[in-house]
């Protein structure tokens, strides 16, 4: 424990610093020294002001620390309305934050707050596909040219599409479900078929 109420462990192997483990950043009753909820809301402060550099307008009441890639710090966000997203900020430069649903397209899922669909929404509007209101999502498909397929429903219960994307914020397609094929969720099924 420190003067300045933060905390960390530390795994040492054969006299060495092998981990650090930020006591804000561990689960609850790890640290025994540290006030962990001070800790815990100090740090989603620093998830807020990360997300709003990033072009977000979360702010932070929860967060879930994912697998470190590289330099970049990946975070499940909960949002003070409820909302869900992902924050991957590098350790210099300018984060990325993605709603729950393009999030699938980078390969995570939020599991927190409540998934905000609006994003993919917005995706089929670019392509002139103004009936349908996202309203669930299946599993990303990466498809044989490089891309991300990502299916949705509709909440009007009609057939939905699969939404092709190039990056997880850069929709390249989007095919009705009729014609795409592999599509699953219940309302996408070709009816008649099992």
């Amino acid at each position: 424990a420190c003067d300045n109420g933060k905390g960390y462990i530390y795994k040492v192997a054969a006299g060495a610093i092998k981990e650090t483990l930020d006591c804000a950043k561990v689960p609850g009753d790890t640290c025994k020294l540290t006030d962990t909820r001070a800790a815990t809301a100090e740090q989603a402060g620093l998830y807020t002001k990360l997300a709003k550099n990033s072009g977000s307008n979360c702010t932070v009441a929860r967060y879930a620390i994912f697998a470190t890639k590289g330099n970049t710090e990946v975070v499940e966000l909960v949002c003070s309305d409820g909302s869900g997203a992902i924050g991957m900020f590098p350790a210099t430069g300018k984060g990325t934050v993605l709603d729950c649903g393009h999030a699938l397209v980078a390969g995570y899922k939020c599991t927190l707050g409540k998934p905000d669909y609006s994003a993919l929404t917005a995706d089929l509007r670019k392509f002139d596909k103004k009936e349908c209101t996202v309203s669930s999502v299946g599993q990303p498909l990466k498809a044989t040219d490089g891309t991300i397929r990502l299916e949705v429903a509709c909440s009007d219960g009609l057939p939905g599409y699969m939404i092709s994307f190039t990056d997880p914020q850069t929709p390249k397609e989007a095919v009705g479900c009729a014609f795409a094929g592999n599509c699953t969720l219940p309302t996408n099924k070709a009816k008649g078929k099992s």
